[in-house]
C-alpha cells in the first residue's frame, strides 16, 4: 500500500496554477457559448481578448515554472498528445457546426453522430490491426479522412475515418502514459489530459477566430456565424460560408499533422547545416 500514498505538498504544487487556469479557460468558453447561443458579438470580442491575454499569461507560464510535471514527458509525445486534442475538437465542434451550416439539423444523426459514435466504437478493434506502428498509421488514417472531408463529397465517410484513427491514437497515447516512469502513476493520465485538453482549448479559439475572420471579409458582422449554424434550414449563403470555413478548418489540421511528422526528417538537417 505504500506505493499508493499521496504527498499532500505534491498535490498543492500541482493543483493551485491548474485552478486559475481552468477557472480563466472556464470563463472564456462561457463567453464563447453564451455568445453563439444569444448572438451577442459584444460577448465573442469579450471571448477573443480574453484568450489571446490566457494563451499569453500561458506562454509566460511556461518559461518560469521550470519544474513542471509536463516536463518529464517527451516533447514530441507532449506534441503528439496536443495533436490528439485538436484533433477531438476539430471533431466534435467544428464538424457539428458545419454539418448544420451546410446540410441542415436534420442531418445532424446521418452526417454527425452516426460516423462519429461508430468511429470510436471500431477504434480498439482498428488499432490492434495496426501494430508496432499505430501512432503513424493512425497519423496517416487522419490524414486520409481529413482530406476526404474537405474535398470530396463524401464527408460522412472522411468524419467517421478520422474518428476512427483519432480514437486509435488517443488509446495508444493513453498506454503511452500509463508506462512513463517519470511520472508517479496517480498522475500519468491527469498529465495526458491535461497537455490534451490545452491542445483542445487552443484549437477552439483558432477555429472560432478563423471563422470569425472569414464572415468579416464577406462584409457581414459576427453575428451571422451564430445565426447560419444555429438555423434549422441550411441558405445558400450559410453552405457557401461553411464550405469556406471548412477548408481553412481543415486544412490547419493538415498542416498541423505535415509538420509533426516531418519534423524528425528536419531536425538532423537542421544541425547539420549549422
Amino acid at each position: 500500500m505504500d506505493n499508493y500514498k499521496v504527498d499532500p505538498n505534491d498535490l498543492e504544487k500541482a493543483s493551485y496554477k491548474y485552478l486559475i487556469l481552468f477557472a480563466l479557460f472556464f470563463v472564456c468558453l462561457f463567453l464563447l457559448r453564451s455568445s453563439r447561443l444569444l448572438a451577442n458579438s459584444l460577448e465573442f470580442d469579450y471571448f477573443i481578448f480574453g484568450f489571446f491575454f490566457l494563451v499569453t499569461l500561458y506562454i509566460v507560464a511556461i518559461n518560469f515554472f521550470k519544474n513542471k510535471i509536463q516536463r518529464n514527458i517527451p516533447r514530441k509525445l507532449s506534441y503528439l498528445t496536443a495533436i490528439n486534442g485538436a484533433v477531438g475538437n476539430y471533431l466534435f465542434l467544428f464538424c457539428s457546426l458545419y454539418v448544420a451550416g451546410f446540410y441542415g439539423h436534420q442531418h445532424l444523426f446521418l452526417q454527425f453522430y452516426l460516423p462519429y459514435v461508430l468511429g470510436i466504437v471500431f477504434a480498439s478493434k482498428v488499432k490492434n490491426l495496426l501494430g508496432n506502428n499505430v501512432k503513424t498509421y493512425s497519423l496517416i488514417g487522419i490524414f486520409l479522412g481529413l482530406l476526404l472531408i474537405v474535398f470530396s463529397p463524401l464527408f460522412a465517410l472522411g468524419l467517421f475515418l478520422t474518428s476512427l484513427f483519432k480514437g486509435s491514437l488517443n488509446s495508444s497515447l493513453t498506454q503511452d502514459y500509463e508506462s512513463t516512469i517519470n511520472i508517479v502513476e496517480d498522475k500519468r493520465i491527469w498529465v495526458k489530459y491535461t497537455i490534451q485538453n490545452i491542445g483542445s482549448i487552443l484549437h477552439q479559439f483558432l477555429l472560432m477566430l478563423l471563422g470569425s475572420l472569414i464572415i468579416m471579409k464577406n462584409g457581414l458582422s459576427i453575428k451571422t456565424l451564430f445565426v447560419i449554424t444555429s438555423t434549422p434550414i441550411p441558405t445558400a449563403r450559410s453552405i457557401e460560408l461553411m464550405k469556406s470555413w471548412n477548408l481553412i478548418a481543415t486544412s490547419l489540421i493538415i498542416l498541423i499533422i505535415i509538420a509533426y511528422l516531418i519534423y524528425p526528417k528536419i531536425v538532423p538537417l537542421l544541425k547539420n547545416s549549422k
